[in-house]
């Protein structure tokens, strides 16, 4: 029975037991003087509406409330994604996985985003527009192929599984082009030192982390000297380097001359053959503003180590150390080479004749009851060290580096 019909039958209901005797009650009332006061009847609202209006009341208020925690849960950003290259870009995500807002952290990276309107697509979407527009911009090539994923969310276990996820999506992305990708990635809780030092450097968060973790495991580097590689340099230095960072593919070393040349202009300057170093460490690191190789090898009981820059095989570095102690000359009891032998042995294995020199400095030194000599001379933009051993005008230890500053420098007059 609908509504409209019971309501019905409860009217009929009151009106069978209440019969209307208004009128018969009148007509036995004699005429009143004075005031007569009219009664109206008072029309009563039924329960049932009242309640229903309640009802709809309440319900329209639960409505409005519901629908703004759900605008204020859809508008916040619970998870932030960074993507390095040398353009560093932000995304802004919601708990849908939907763009709210994305940020272009540097100039590079409005280039990249110059276009496109990404606020309120999906995350996968973005991140793929993105990549692609970084790609087509010259910024991820065959010999810069490294991306870093940074994510920081409100719950880590989501960090960890959107950053799987993503690292996934971009290496697959990649790998579709003519060349693969290395894709870096990590989930990072910013603190605010990490922030200050982002903000300080002019780089993201996620790139700030990635320097932070290089630098407390290796201590030769410095945040401020890695502040100012790219992500694909920073990657080639991980690329050699046991640390706690998640890489997948390989980064490519199609912009240098590779390890095998940098081995060959090592060996070379050692005045030495390739079937006498079969075996070489090499490793591609950082100094000084600049990428090298650092190349290690022995040969004969003389431990060899070498610098060499990665982009035109310049020798930068070189040091030679003999660590076959028993083959050691043994030092007679009386005579002494004298400072000009020892000065002319140094040279002669330079390859430079005194002429070619700006400077030397020979000094007398004894370590272990080992008496040497010290050479030191400069040529050009080189600068040598030696030890000569005294007694034996033998090379025990050299080393050559290049330095800037060609200030000559005047020896005490008791060494001239």
């Amino acid at each position: 029975m609908k509504n409209k019909d019971v309501n019905k039958a409860i009217r009929q209901a009151f009106t069978h037991a209440a019969p209307n005797v208004l009128d018969s009650v009148l007509s036995e009332c004699e005429t009143q003087k004075g005031t007569v006061i009219v009664m109206t009847e008072k029309k009563k609202v039924h329960w049932g509406i009242k309640l229903a209006a309640a009802a709809a009341m309440l319900a329209l208020i639960i409505g409005i409330g519901f629908g703004a925690g759900t605008y204020r849960l859809d508008h916040r950003v619970v998870t932030t994604v960074s993507l390095d290259v040398n353009p560093s870009v932000e995304l802004r995500v919601n708990r849908q996985e939907r763009v709210l807002e994305a940020l272009a952290l540097n100039e590079d990276a409005g280039t990249v985003l110059d276009g496109m309107e990404l606020e309120g697509s999906d995350l996968n979407v973005a991140v793929n527009a993105v990549i692609g527009a970084m790609v087509r911009n010259g910024y991820i090539t065959e010999l810069s192929n490294s991306v870093l994923i940074s994510v920081d969310s409100e719950k880590d276990a989501d960090a960890k599984a959107l950053q799987e996820k993503l690292t996934a999506e971009v290496s697959k992305m990649l790998d579709k082009r003519e060349f693969a990708g290395a894709v870096l990635s990590q989930t990072v809780e910013p603190e605010e030192e990490l922030k200050s030092k982002a903000e300080e450097f002019g780089i993201t968060v996620g790139k700030a982390n990635l320097i932070d973790t290089i630098v407390r495991e290796e201590e030769q580097y410095s945040f401020e000297a890695l502040a100012e590689l790219t992500v694909h340099q920073l990657t080639l230095i991980l690329a050699d380097k046991k640390l706690e960072v998640d890489f997948v593919g390989k980064p490519s070393e199609k912009g240098y001359i590779g390890r095998d040349a940098a081995k060959d202009a090592a060996v070379k300057h050692a005045g030495l053959s390739a079937q006498q170093v079969e075996e070489a460490i090499v490793q591609l690191d950082f100094d000084d503003g600049l990428m090298v190789y650092e190349v290690e090898f022995v040969c004969d009981g003389w431990e060899y180590d070498y610098e060499i820059n990665a982009l035109d095989g310049t020798v930068l570095d070189a040091d030679k150390e003999f660590t076959g102690q028993e083959q050691l000359p043994i030092q007679p009891p009386d005579g002494d080479i004298g400072e000009r032998l020892a000065v002319e042995t140094a040279l002669n294995h330079a390859g430079l004749s005194l002429d070619q020199v700006d400077w030397v400095d020979c000094r007398k030194e004894e370590d272990d009851g080992v008496k040497y000599y010290e050479v030191t001379f400069r040529s050009g933009t080189w600068e040598y060290e030696y030890e000569i051993g005294a007694c034996n005008p033998v090379v025990r230890e050299w080393e050559k580096k290049q330095v800037y500053d060609i200030t000559p420098v005047v020896p005490p007059e008791a060494d001239k």
